[in-house]
């Protein structure tokens, strides 16, 4: 079977959608050029700027601001065809003999030779999860897409079920819908490391110091439409399950599913590339859901907000979209979108102290501050230490965010602002948003290399911060904290207007627990988000796998710091009335122990072997326990007991004039959390 493609004809007088390169030589070149809403294409230099032409209207835009440019790709369907064309010649070859086709396309992990559909990683994040379930762990992030999708991702760690305290590396995936190779990137790299764990001594090593989270695609539904187009069934299947096919990992047989999800029929009819080139999600009109068939409605193809506008930090300043058509059209507030709201939950509820989130194109890696003029991070010369040292293994460029274009309302702009957590953007590849399947192949070679470098800065404590302790075996350890931040100072339009800025509140919440040993070190995020003006803490509880909390205290920790934290360890105390010996012995001693934990508490009475011979208590060369006492239940706080001595101590010590006794009391937390205390008492007649 031979399948050629070919671009549909044009639409008589329509101007094909191309990508041309704005110039821009100064800052007010780029202020003109962002003000005109049009939709960027991830590459800018000190000169130029590329941007997508939709249609004509695009073009005069420009025309109208005194811009000038140069065509760089002349037609985007056509670009797509001859694309698809090549990948299929590629994944033919491959199919025939994958060492003919080494020379055109370069081996991943998985062994892909195409671009995968949604339903592709879908099946393979839970193959992943099925086959190494000890490694591999499913994750559902907790909003589906306006469409009704599930959104997931795997996490990958030693033990993974166990919430073991390590720092945690997020890859992010597919934001913009047409950025295909976004989402084929974080899924190499799931391969990549559980194919080399236990085989690969580097990778082996990161995994079991760290916890790697990985969500391929932050925008199914339109990654769906873009790379289905024009075949995507959009809501007739979104708001259904899975089809039980898909969740028993079996073939699938739903052939609605299949059509909506598997299809790749070519490109768009005439005018345009229809959704090839879409960028934004789904959202045809703020504050609603979307009804079947208006996402994919060509009359609400330039409706939708940018999800990568869309997080608090800066949000609402330059270069982001005010108008609901603009490209970068940043939502009616901050979060207002399920897709980005997945990724605030993801990062709140974890210690992520590195993160990537991958775009296309430009070959760049970009760092905070998304806009321009805005101060340089406390942490500028470390984030800057890892961006270089991560482009030195990709070749791309490493810079700031704003040197590409004036961003506001993006992933780590955000995530750095409120965590503290390093964070970056990669936009993969030289100048197109989905090239052919070859080219990704190869930028995943270089990028690999670079994802490990991050990996690595992951898992070394100098750049993140530690608690490190002693609790009993099973308990919760809970960090909370909750800020309050601002959006841009002020909210921008394109026309120049202001308004306030809007506040908004991150509830951070991130729990670990103690194993087996009840020792413990916990990797987090500084408590002190950068920037803030006094220091902050975190407010950190012990609890009962139930949920009872056993202790609170606040933690103000650094960046590069290893504090011990003595919370959640057991605090042990007991006093022993003296009594003359002939009442001890009569009536026992009183004693009252403390347990900061609930615990048990038990106490013995000895003497040396010596006075243990004289007084005929043993022939031996051991000490003797000569009384005994314990609280009968387990406590918190105060208990009083007896410690009563045997019947043969009575019978020996009823005439000694002095006896000296090792007090031997023990209090346990848990199974694990043990405290010992020693010490003399002398009991005279």
């Amino acid at each position: 079977v031979t399948q050629a493609v070919a671009p549909a004809p044009q639409a008589r007088g329509a101007v094909p959608e191309r990508v041309v390169r704005v110039a821009t030589p100064d800052r007010a070149a780029r202020r003109r050029l962002a003000a005109l809403g049009l939709d960027p294409a991830e590459r800018a230099d000190a000169a130029s700027t590329d941007v997508v032409l939709h249609d004509q209207a695009d073009g005069a835009a420009l025309a109208r601001a005194g811009l000038s440019w140069t065509v760089q790709i002349a037609d985007l369907r056509e670009r797509a065809a001859v694309n698809r064309a090549t990948d299929l010649r590629n994944a033919a070859r491959a199919a025939r003999s994958p060492r003919a086709a080494g020379g055109a396309l370069r081996a991943v992990p998985s062994g892909r030779s195409t671009y995968r559909h949604l339903a592709d990683i879908e099946h393979e994040l839970k193959l992943l999860a099925q086959q190494h379930p000890g490694l591999v762990k499913l994750v559902t992030l907790a909003q589906r897409s306006l469409l009704g999708r599930p959104i997931l991702g795997v996490e990958i760690a030693r033990d993974v079920n166990v919430d073991a305290g390590q720092p945690v590396f997020l890859q992010l995936g597919t934001h913009h819908a047409r950025e295909w190779p976004a989402a084929e990137h974080p899924m190499e790299w799931a391969h990549d490391l559980v194919n080399g764990y236990g085989r690969d001594p580097q990778i082996t090593q990161l995994v079991d110091a760290t916890r790697n989270i990985i969500v391929p695609v932050v925008n199914p539904d339109g990654f769906n439409l873009s790379r289905e187009w024009p075949v995507d069934l959009g809501t007739a299947v979104a708001g259904i399950d899975l089809p039980a096919q898909l969740n028993g990992l079996l073939p699938i047989d739903d052939p609605a599913y299949t059509a909506a999800l598997l299809g790749d029929q070519g490109i768009a009819p005439a005018p345009g590339t229809g959704f090839a080139y879409k960028r934004r999600n789904c959202r045809v009109a703020d504050g609603r859901n979307p009804a079947p068939g208006e996402c994919e409605s060509l009359a609400n193809r330039r409706r939708g907000v940018d999800p990568n506008r869309n997080y608090g930090g800066f949000w609402g300043g330059p270069g982001s979209g005010f108008g609901v058509e603009d490209d970068t059209y940043r939502g009616p507030a901050p979060f207002s979108e399920p897709e980005v709201q997945n990724v605030r939950e993801l990062v709140s509820a974890h210690q992520v102290t590195t993160l990537i989130t991958n775009h296309t194109f430009g070959n760049l890696i970009l760092r905070p501050p998304g806009v321009a003029g805005s101060q340089a991070t406390p942490d500028e010369a470390l984030l800057r230490t890892l961006g270089d040292a991560m482009a030195a293994k990709n070749g791309y460029t490493s810079q700031f965010g704003f040197e590409l274009y004036d961003t506001s309302g993006t992933t780590e702009d955000w995530s750095y602002s409120v965590t503290g957590g390093l964070g970056f953007t990669f936009e993969i590849g030289p100048d197109e948003f989905h090239p052919p399947y070859a080219v990704v192949a190869a930028e995943y070679a270089r990028n690999r290399e670079a994802y490990l470098v991050a990996l690595q800065s992951t898992a070394d404590s100098a750049r993140h911060a530690v608690l490190e302790g002693r609790a009993s075996a099973g308990t919760v350890l809970r960090a909370h904290k909750e800020v309050d931040s601002t959006t841009a100072r002020p909210v921008l339009d394109f026309a120049g207007n202001t308004a306030a800025a809007r506040s908004y509140r991150d509830v951070l919440d991130t729990t670990m627990t103690v194993g087996a040993s009840g020792r413990f070190a916990w990797h987090l995020n500084p408590s002190t988000r950068p920037g803030a003006a006094a220091p902050e803490s975190w407010t950190v509880t012990c609890e009962r796998p139930a949920g009872a909390v056993l202790a609170r205290g606040s933690v103000v920790v650094a960046r590069g710091e290893r504090k011990d934290l003595d919370l959640c360890a057991l605090d042990f105390s007991v006093a022993v009335d003296r009594r003359r010996v002939s009442r001890a012995l009569q009536r026992g001693l009183r004693t009252r122990a403390r347990c900061t934990l609930r615990c048990t508490a038990k106490v013995d009475l000895s003497v040396d072997s010596e006075t243990a011979r004289r007084l005929g208590l043993t022939r031996g060369d051991r000490r003797v326990v000569v009384a005994r006492g314990s609280a009968g239940r387990s406590f918190q706080g105060s208990e009083l007991f007896s410690v009563r001595f045997t019947k043969a101590a009575r019978s020996k010590l009823r005439g000694a004039r002095r006896v000296r006794l090792r007090v031997t009391a023990t209090g346990l937390s848990g199974t694990t959390d043990r405290r010992t205390i020693r010490r003399s008492l002398t009991l005279t007649r």
